[in-house]
């Protein structure tokens, strides 16, 4: 699923739901909404669309085995130090279960797997409510 499907939805977004797409955090979501804040960006974009380009997303699939998944149509959060799988490893898995990968935590994010030396990214799901997933329950998910 694309997180902001058309222009004008990215345009209306705020800098949390920018944070909430895969890899992007708290600067390069402020470079974005700056961007689209300023009028002669807005100008460009405009006079782009009038030439014929289209910015509308191509609709994605979801894999098959992600509909029994815990993680399916979820937003997560890796942090902390993970034994069992490299973080890599384990975004891999959650992305085949049908699970969103984003870098920050966002009142937008559903689970945060929690390794060892979590750190602010715990404390700020914590706060926000987020789920909590230790890596003994993220084996458990995964198998």
């Amino acid at each position: 699923m694309t997180a902001f499907p058309s222009l004008a939805l990215l345009q209306a977004a705020t800098e949390e739901e920018l944070e909430s797409i895969d890899e992007v955090g708290p600067t390069i979501a402020r470079s974005i909404a700056g961007f689209l804040a300023n009028p002669r960006s807005a100008a460009l974009l405009d006079k782009l669309v009038g030439a014929g380009l289209q910015f509308e997303a191509a609709v994605s699939t979801v894999p098959e085995d992600a509909t029994a998944s815990a993680f399916s149509g979820k937003t997560v959060v890796l942090t902390g130090t993970l034994e069992g799988y490299s973080r890599d490893e384990a975004a891999a898995r959650i992305r085949q279960l049908g699970g969103k990968i984003t870098s920050g935590v966002s009142a937008k994010t559903d689970i945060l797997i929690a390794g060892d030396k979590a750190g602010s990214k715990l404390t700020k799901a914590q706060e926000l409510g987020v789920t909590v997933v230790t890596e003994k329950q993220l084996i458990e998910l995964l198998q």
